[in-house]
């Protein structure tokens, strides 16, 4: 695949108010030489890379979720970015519209035999 057109999904997380002081991420992506991608695994369907993402949020001002059990919950909406120029991939990370530094994310992709 080749293009400078970025994809975009977004990850959605819940937090407890006490695990939300350091908030951190993990995203894995997934690649498959089907076509169309399958919706769930099959025996084509390889680890890319895993994403890690770590920040200090104001927990406050998340919105909140309050489960089936009123158990309330902070949610962190994020957007995870994925650019593919040339032979090389590149991920970023969006909260509230702002990119994330770059010091606060990596990128480990699965090494194949």
């Amino acid at each position: 695949m080749s293009t400078s057109k970025p994809v975009r999904f977004t990850i959605s997380r819940l937090y407890k108010a006490d695990e939300a002081s350091n908030i951190r991420c993990t995203e894995t992506i997934y690649t498959s030489t089907s076509n169309p991608s399958p919706k769930r695994w099959e025996d084509n369907v390889e680890e890319l890379c895993t994403i890690k993402w770590e920040t200090k949020i104001d927990i406050s001002s998340l919105p909140t979720f309050t489960n089936c059990l009123g158990k309330v919950f902070y949610e962190l909406l994020a957007d995870v970015e994925m650019t593919c120029t040339g032979g090389s991939l590149d991920f970023a990370i969006y909260h509230d519209g702002k990119r994330q530094g770059s010091k606060n994310m990596a990128v480990d992709y699965e090494t194949r035999s």
